[in-house]
């Protein structure tokens, strides 16, 4: 399995970070009573809203080769920590990582994760 590369910055930045959980209940009406709830799955969803300081050409050429190539253009999983746990997970990009200037030589990456 693939693993964050230790090039790119390993600590998201603070502005814009978000997690979310997605919903994890059924619920189903009957004729009479009270609806039933159920979980949908035994493990919760977790999405984070994640952007990373990119500060030269070589960590952009880096993040655009991991998720293109090493990923299959973000498809596959990948090892790298919790942002707010620090514990070990796994991840796979949710969608497309968008790229915004942030000063001379530098911007900002910004993508979605889910934790699988």
């Amino acid at each position: 399995m693939a693993t964050w590369p230790a090039t790119l910055p390993q600590y998201v930045l603070i502005d814009g970070f978000r997690q979310t959980q997605q919903p994890n209940k059924l619920r189903s009406t009957v004729d009479v009573g009270e609806a039933k709830m159920r979980p949908r799955s035994t493990r919760k969803i977790k999405r984070f809203q994640c952007s990373i300081l990119i500060s030269n050409d070589t960590q952009y050429d880096t993040l655009e080769n991991f998720y293109d190539a090493t990923l299959s253009q973000g498809t596959l999983t990948f090892d790298w920590v919790n942002p707010i746990t620090q514990d070990a997970a796994t991840f796979r990009f949710v969608g497309e990582v968008e790229y915004s200037p942030a000063g001379p030589q530098q911007s900002v990456a910004s993508f979605e994760l889910e934790e699988v």
